[in-house]
């Protein structure tokens, strides 16, 4: 069967500095993949390598079999790939509805709209007319994967999902997953708190050095495995 989005074989490179080595992963339709490692090991390269954000070969990226690597963010979002970087990335002097109809410039037809980004999360009803700037960090995080949704996309990237937000922040966060699943959409996380990571996907990879060196189905990999994996011990 055809994955819905995967690498073959991918390398990536900032100007001669190499950050992955020949990095295969796939994300079934209806999917939640893990990507776990340690800082630097090439997790956030992989995210941006999958929308556009750093070039690599055409055929090293495949939606529904069809290659898409090296094609511009702008595309890869109409085509149905949407991202929730690190660091929200929101417009400070735009008010809330305004960051998430910026969402909407995918131009894809679906059934996210406003009122439905507010039901999944309902903190953000009565901040809809205050700035990105005057939202907390939780707020942010959630006007972003708002942002995200209203592209209408068959799948989100979440890039340190959790980072700098309080655990009943996190917790209201990792709630709306289920809902994003339940509407169609197939995730790739990235997450530090690897137990987190592994609760929420089905399937994980462990990247170091900008290699996969342990992969698995979420709830059978063995934290004694994971360590290792982490540290470049043989699992």
């Amino acid at each position: 069967m055809t994955a819905l989005l995967e690498t073959r074989n991918l390398d990536a490179f900032y100007g001669d500095f190499q950050a992955l080595y020949g990095v295969d992963v796939k994300l079934e339709e209806g999917q939640c993949v893990a990507l776990i490692g340690p800082n630097g090991a090439g997790k956030t390269t992989l995210l941006r390598s999958l929308v556009g954000w750093v070039p690599v070969a055409r055929e090293t990226v495949l939606l529904n079999g069809q290659p898409i690597g090296g094609m511009g963010p702008d595309k890869i979002v109409s085509l149905g790939i949407a991202s929730v970087p690190e660091g929200r990335r929101l417009f400070p002097s735009l008010t809330v509805d305004e960051n998430l109809l910026m969402g909407t410039e995918s131009g894809r037809a679906g059934p996210w709209t406003l009122d439905k980004v507010m039901e999944v999360f309902p903190a953000l009803r009565d901040r809809r007319r205050h700035r990105g700037s005057d939202l907390s960090g939780g707020q942010q995080q959630m006007v972003a994967i708002g942002r995200a949704l209203m592209s209408n996309p068959k799948v989100v990237l979440f890039d340190e999902l959790s980072l700098g937000l309080a655990p009943t922040i996190v917790n209201d966060i990792a709630r709306a997953l289920p809902l994003m699943r339940d509407n169609g959409i197939s995730i790739v996380l990235v997450e530090q708190d690897v137990r987190r990571a592994l609760a929420m996907s089905d399937y994980a990879y462990c990247i170091l050095e900008g290699r996969i060196n342990l992969q698995g189905v979420s709830a059978d990999l063995a934290f004694e495995d994971i360590e290792k994996a982490f540290f470049g011990a043989e699992a």
